[in-house]
């Protein structure tokens, strides 16, 4: 035993490395903008940690001692190698990751702790459960990595968003002690500035150019005008397009947006990215031409497609190319110069994101259903946050923002809301319940005529996982569409891959003699896409797949898919209808299917386990969910149930013939069951209706 378990650590300690060798794949990207200063350092810190966690072989076989031989030993020696190096990092800054790093060394340790118990009097099958630890150790290994780069990357970025709040407001502060100190401290002396002023009264360009950005910098707008109205002239692209920007803004000059507008387009016609972006603009506000969609449509067109590939400073490029993708979004969005296309602006939004815009993200996910970032989108436009970033004052976003906030049942928003309906034109009320109508339309929800000043009657209570088994059934559990005992009012759905959401009905169902925490729901659109119910029986220690939404939408409003084992064929309280599994889960996992290896319904998910938290007389202060230990109900228990309720769910294949095709076109391992079964799957809202006065 002692040779054959040697053999396979040193197999392990193999793997390890190869694994090892190939760690870049969970690096996080740096982003160019300058802006993400602070984020790439926290960037360059994950890393930092990944490159040294995996480089270090301390825990390989020849650098152990020779009486550690356990798994577990090698689990303990693992776990303090990463957590060192987090410290040296700085990871251990984000709780979430170092908690997941302990979830996942518990886990495996428990797992090996089990096996070298068995070992112990029992080593028939010592090598295929070893190897089925190993491939197990490995497969949650990435997925935890996958899933620390996630929430670093999201970490990283808030860090960065604080800092620059900071930063803006200490500017800002400083903007009367900076320009005092300008006028003091002048780039040059008065020999340097007489020798510039002499080579630009001879036509010196770059001479020129300068000038014009050192009386900027000085706040001597009229000198800084007129030595930019001359390199404009000479046929300067960015020269031409500042000067549209003075122009337009009475600085240096009288405010002069006819002027302006000239010089933008003298500047667009030589591909100048902010000339063609602010022309855009020109003919959405209908100010100085006649108010155009198409022409703005055909100028943002024009900037998003412009290509910087080839230029040094393509990165700064491509943020200032963002506006204009983001304004094409814009246009898809509200059908302004095209049809309206959510599908299209929604992908517009994303590549803008892409290239740094601020907002780009937010407004994506506001339009896919998330009620709070509607709810922030709503207060920026209703005190216009930051034009800059078109955030301006503007009432009709506020408004439709507002109640997309409300719709999704957040209760927060009330005086505000009130306060913007109060101010707003019955134009823009108008344009904002249109806009509503048609997102509601898009994002898959029913008709209902609902308008802006009707009060949403509802409220959103909780969520958890539901799975279609049919064209038009879905499973999931009784506490997930019920609250105190009563059903909830309204049931949303929601596919994040394609922003859709269904809104379900409760199915009359009939309940086995003994029941369980299962539930039908109906929906009125058929999909090609469920899950198929096993009809092989379940076996303690088979490999299991659980698909949900853990923790609801808090960490992203995709599904996430664990992997584990059944650790009891026999469930809680002895109960023989269900199993006790291993795979992750939390509150929001409630519902999910429970899936073997090739992808099949071996059980529903309906809870977990709990660790008790003593005060210091003994005394039960608090409890907290063990994801590690999760309850289900089985598949043969889900087909009697279904049964009873006339519901034709569909089957694996019990032929040869069926196996062999499912296996070859639908696959095994994490991945094809993932890809194979997630667009099964909705994300579950459960709304009460609102105490009426």
């Amino acid at each position: 035993m002692k040779k054959l378990l040697s053999i396979l650590v040193a197999g392990l300690f193999l793997n390890i490395q190869v694994y090892a060798d190939n760690h870049k794949k969970y690096y996080i990207e740096k982003k160019e903008d300058p802006k993400y200063e602070l984020y790439n350092s926290y960037v360059i810190n994950f890393n930092k940690w990944i490159d040294d966690t995996m480089n270090d072989d301390s825990c390989n076989a020849s650098n152990l001692p020779s009486t550690i031989g356990k798994l577990f030993d090698i689990c303990d020696c693992m776990y303090r190698k990463t957590i060192k190096y987090m410290k040296r990092n700085n990871i251990n800054l984000n709780p979430i990751i170092l908690d997941a790093q302990y979830d996942f060394y518990s886990d495996v340790r428990e797992r090996a702790k089990t096996l070298e118990l068995k070992w112990a009097h029992d080593t028939k099958n010592l090598e295929k459960e070893w190897t089925q630890w190993a491939e197990y150790y490995f497969s949650e290994l990435e997925a935890l990595l996958f899933y620390q780069k996630d929430i670093w990357t999201k970490f990283a970025l808030k860090k960065n968003i604080e800092y620059l709040a900071t930063k803006e407001k200490e500017d800002d502060a400083d903007n009367s002690k900076k320009q005092e100190k300008n006028d003091k401290d002048q780039t040059y002396s008065e020999l340097e500035l007489n020798e510039l002023i002499s080579k630009a009264n001879k036509e010196d360009i770059d001479a020129q150019y300068e000038l014009y950005i050192y009386y900027y910098g000085l706040g001597k707008f009229e000198e800084s005008f007129k030595w930019l109205k001359k390199v404009a002239t000479l046929g300067y692209s960015s020269a031409q397009n500042d000067l549209g920007f003075m122009l337009d803004n009475g600085l240096g000059t009288k405010e002069n947006k006819v002027l302006a507008y000239k010089w933008f387009l003298k500047a667009a016609e030589q591909d100048q990215i902010n000339a063609i972006t602010t022309l855009a603009s020109y003919y959405l506000d209908g100010e100085v031409v006649d108010q155009s969609y198409v022409k703005a449509f055909e100028f943002y067109n024009k900037a998003a497609n412009l290509s910087f590939e080839n230029l040094e400073n393509k990165s700064i490029l491509k943020n200032q190319q963002s506006r204009a993708i983001y304004g094409l979004g814009l246009m898809h969005e509200k059908g302004q110069g095209t049809k309206f296309d959510y599908k299209k602006a929604k992908s517009f939004y994303l590549k803008a994101d892409e290239y740094g815009h601020e907002i780009a993200r937010l407004r994506y996910d506001a339009l896919e259903g998330d009620g709070a970032i509607a709810e922030y989108l709503a207060a920026m436009y209703y005190v216009g946050s930051n034009i800059d970033i078109g955030i301006p004052i503007d009432l009709s976003e506020a408004a439709f923002w507002f109640k997309i906030s409300e719709y999704k049942g957040v209760i927060s928003i009330g005086k505000k809301f009130e306060e913007v309906l109060d101010k707003i034109s019955a134009r823009d009320l108008r344009k904002a319940n249109n806009r509503f109508e048609i997102w509601k339309k898009n994002s898959g929800f029913e008709y209902d005529k609902e308008t802006l000043k009707e009060v949403t009657p509802y409220s959103l209570n909780h969520t958890g996982t539901a799975f279609y088994i049919n064209e038009n059934t879905l499973l999931t559990n009784k506490h997930v569409v019920h609250q105190d005992n009563e059903k909830c009012d309204k049931i949303t759905g929601f596919s994040p891959y394609d922003g859709k959401y269904e809104t379900y009905e409760h199915y009359d169902t009939s309940y086995l003699p003994k029941s369980g925490d299962i539930e039908i729901l109906k929906s009125k659109k058929a999909t090609t896409s469920y899950i198929k119910i096993s009809n092989e029986e379940l076996e303690i220690g088979e490999d299991v797949f659980l698909i949900g939404f853990p923790q609801g939408d808090k960490i992203s409003k995709y599904p996430k898919i664990s992997k584990g084992m059944v650790n009891s064929e026999i469930g809680v309280y002895n109960d023989t209808d269900q199993f006790i599994l291993d795979a992750i889960s939390y509150p929001g996992s409630s519902g999910s299917p429970v899936l073997n290896n090739k992808g099949n319904l071996i059980g529903i998910l309906w809870g977990g386990d709990s660790q008790e938290l003593l005060d210091n007389e003994g005394e039960i202060a608090n409890k907290i969910a063990d994801p590690n230990i999760s309850y289900a109900i089985k598949n043969t228990y889900i087909n009697k149930f279904l049964k009873i309720n006339n519901i034709l769910p569909k089957k694996s294949s019990n032929t040869l013939l069926g196996k062999f095709f499912d296996s070859i076109i639908l696959g095994e391992g994490s991945k094809n069951i993932a890809k194979n079964n997630i667009p099964s799957l909705r994300f579950i809202e459960c709304y009460k209706k609102n105490d009426q006065e």
